[in-house]
């Protein structure tokens, strides 16, 4: 005996010696026409993995999807990640806020002065974040002014360089900090 070729979805056995007589349908080469618990069984079988690989796909692809969220989510999201909800949250969640730039002699000043009151201020460095420029665009629309530093002390803005040596002089920066 030996397999003649795929006729359809099935295959066709031929005697050997009368080669133009096909034997009878054989239920493994026709699963189709085969009957019976067996083969009902091996159709709900192959189901169940058919089922189970497509949810596999399906956890895979909303694993990936998700991932790929957290990923890029805090890129394109728009509230949370805008310079304007930065700027406030920055100042209403640190008790000392400087917007600064690494290499400014005015923003090393205001930043000397906490060092030596033993504070330590959250610092933003504006010229060392890629959306630093949209920041000092949010800060000018806050407080009317871009230049750096601007402080913030509880929320409430103290001003540049001069204004925080003022505000020492004067005692409003220690009332400031007492405050919690």
């Amino acid at each position: 005996m030996f397999i003649k070729g795929k006729i359809g979805n099935t295959y066709s056995l031929m005697d050997a010696e009368s080669p133009s007589q096909p034997l009878p349908d054989c239920p493994r080469l026709h699963p189709q026409k085969s009957s019976g618990f067996f083969s009902d069984g091996r159709r709900k079988m192959a189901r169940k993995v058919r089922d189970w690989a497509q949810s596999r796909n399906l956890t895979l692809i909303s694993t990936l999807i998700g991932v790929l969220l957290l990923v890029i989510g805090p890129w394109k999201a728009g509230a949370p990640s805008s310079p304007s909800a930065f700027v406030q949250n920055v100042i209403y969640s640190n008790r000392i806020a400087i917007f600064s730039k690494s290499y400014c002699p005015y923003s090393m000043r205001a930043k000397k002065v906490f060092k030596d009151l033993k504070e330590t201020p959250f610092v933003v460095e504006l010229d060392l974040r890629d959306d630093g420029q949209r920041i000092q665009d949010v800060i000018l629309d806050l407080v009317g002014r871009r230049t750096v530093p601007q402080v913030f002390v509880n929320g409430k803005h103290i001003g540049g360089s001069d204004d925080l040596y003022i505000a020492v002089e004067n005692g409003q920066l220690e009332n400031l900090l007492s405050k919690e």
